[in-house]
């Protein structure tokens, strides 16, 4: 495979016909072939379940979401466990900041948390 796409590389920089490019790069795609398979025989078998798609109420979201920002305003470490208790509420709320403020609570880092939460 290695010697495939350096031969592709140096026809490109050649600019040699585009018939000989194309043969070239159908090297490489045969040569890559059984590595895209083994990846994707990976992927399914390493798959993640898709997130829970429960309906989640918004005054829930608000009240952990308010009570979460006054533990972490207390430094109180029961932040973290109440973070894993309600994570799911926490994903709603938080979104894509959720993974940063699950990071910072597993490092008992709150001090981080909290700015990282109250930005969002």
């Amino acid at each position: 495979m290695q010697e495939a796409a350096a031969e592709l590389e140096q026809a490109c920089h050649k600019q040699a016909p585009a018939a000989q490019i194309e043969a070239l790069l159908n090297k490489v795609l045969t040569a890559l072939e059984p590595v895209m398979t083994g990846l994707r025989d990976f992927a399914q078998s390493h798959a993640v379940p898709p997130p829970n798609t429960a309906v989640i109420d918004s005054g829930q979201i608000k009240m952990a979401r308010d009570h979460l920002l006054a533990l972490l305003r207390h430094d109180d470490g029961a932040a973290v466990q109440y973070w894993h208790d309600n994570e799911s509420l926490f994903q709603a709320a938080f979104g894509k900041h959720s993974a940063t403020i699950a990071t910072q609570l597993q490092n008992f880092d709150l001090d981080a948390a909290l700015a990282i939460a109250q930005q969002t």
